[in-house]
């Protein structure tokens, strides 16, 4: 079949959103989170780029920011370490690495399994685990499993102070979402106490 005849036999997509609609806009790469804070403090309209699946979709409906502050290039945001009895994940972690992650899965087996089948496997290598949370859709499933590992965030107020909050708090009771005061550092997950068993079930 001829390219023209193929091309005339495949119909436009429906819902198409076009990269022409992206107005333009500048492009910040800080290489720690408290340059990143700063850039966020002293931008007019700056917003934060992670994974960026929501914003990007965002973006094609021409509802750009006029900066973007990308944290993609500090050093080490994607990695889970134990610090004084806790899971400590870097604010860049995908959720591919939640359900790899070897510390992840020593430490909390039912949700490295659990985590493994949200999504797709695309959104799960692309979107980070933090970007799901702070995105303010109810329909989200990352923060109700958080929520049942006592999970935290913390991360840098305006100024560079620091702060600490409970992913719970990001949701109001009522299906609406709670803006998060200050940019993300990390994910915090309490380790389950010696000899303690637990056993996380999601449907």
């Amino acid at each position: 079949m001829p390219a023209s005849a193929l091309h005339a036999t495949v119909p436009p997509l429906a819902v198409h959103r076009s990269r022409h609609l992206i107005p333009p806009f500048a492009f910040h790469r800080p290489e720690s989170f408290a340059e990143a804070r700063h850039l966020i403090d002293t931008l007019p309209d700056a917003a934060v780029l992670a994974g960026g699946l929501d914003m990007v979709n965002r973006m094609k409906e021409g509802r750009a920011p006029a900066a973007i502050v990308w944290l993609g290039a500090i050093p080490e945001a994607d990695l889970v370490v134990r610090r004084d009895g806790e899971l400590v994940a870097g604010a860049l972690l995908r959720h591919d690495q939640m359900a790899q992650d070897a510390e992840v899965r020593r430490a909390f087996p039912d949700l490295s399994a659990l985590w493994g089948r949200l999504a797709n496997i695309r959104v799960r290598c692309q979107g980070t685990i933090v970007g799901n949370l702070l995105a303010e859709v109810p329909a989200y499933e990352a923060a109700i499993l958080l929520m049942a590992v006592e999970a935290r965030l913390e991360g840098l107020l305006p100024g560079g102070r620091a702060f600490q909050m409970e992913a719970g708090a990001l949701a109001d009771g009522a299906g609406g979402a709670v803006p998060c005061p200050g940019l993300v550092t990390a994910l915090r997950i309490p380790l389950p106490a010696p000899g303690r068993m637990r056993r996380l079930v999601y449907d």
